[in-house]
Order: C-alpha cells, then sequence, then structure tokens
C-alpha cells in the first residue's frame, strides 16, 4: 500500500517502525475538530469553524495505519444540523457519504460518534 512521506507533518519513514513497535493500536481521529470536520473530496472552503478532512487525507491517514499495524477509529461529525443550533436534528448526510468512501475502497475502521460526554 501506498504511503505519503509525510503525514500530519509526521516523517512517515522514521514514525512507522515506531509505530509497529507500539502495537496493536488504535489510532483514533477525534476530539472537539472532529465533531468540527467536514469529510469531502478537496480541501476546500467551510464555514468558519469547520475543518475539512479530504479523501486524501483519510487515505494517507489510513495506509500509515495499516502500515504500522494499527486499527483507525473516526468521530464522526455528530454537530452537523438541520438548523443553525444544536437542537436540531443531526445532518448525517456527511457522514453518509463517508461511510460510502471507505465502504467503496474496503477500508476496515471503527467509528465513534461525538466527542464524549457534555458533563462539565
Amino acid at each position: 500500500m501506498y504511503m505519503s512521506p509525510t503525514l500530519f507533518g509526521l516523517n512517515l519513514t522514521f514514525v512507522t517502525p515506531l509505530a509497529k513497535a507500539l502495537g496493536p493500536s488504535y489510532f483514533r481521529v477525534g476530539g472537539t475538530h472532529a465533531d468540527y470536520a467536514i469529510f469531502q473530496e478537496k480541501n476546500s472552503t467551510v464555514d468558519k469553524g469547520q475543518y475539512v478532512f479530504s479523501f486524501k487525507l483519510l487515505d494517507e491517514t489510513y495506509s500509515f495505519v495499516q502500515n504500522a499495524g494499527w486499527r483507525l477509529i473516526f468521530d464522526l461529525n455528530d454537530m452537523l444540523r438541520t438548523n443553525e443550533t444544536s437542537t436540531g436534528r443531526w445532518n448525517s448526510s456527511n457522514a453518509q457519504l463517508f461511510l460510502n468512501y471507505t465502504s467503496q475502497k474496503g477500508y476496515e475502521l471503527d467509528f465513534e460518534l461525538g466527542n464524549g460526554f457534555w458533563v462539565w
């Protein structure tokens, strides 16, 4: 599987053997930023406060995870709503695009919906 020489600014030629030594393990793409991530084919302009996770970046991330012998956990954006407030229903269209893409590529990965409990 092709692996880009860098991912998230890391030199994968150096990092991948180290990651293999830590395996088996998980690589989680999640956290607060994931709650505002938009999955789309190319990097482009999105609404303020949103982040783009492109097809290319997903492919490179998955390749690294596979080469390291890890599994990928991806946090689906649960903050896309049918209206401007967090009280609207979840708009799952972007998650469906993500699921269709990963299925088409034959990727095996795990998912989480949301970033954890809001208990503070």
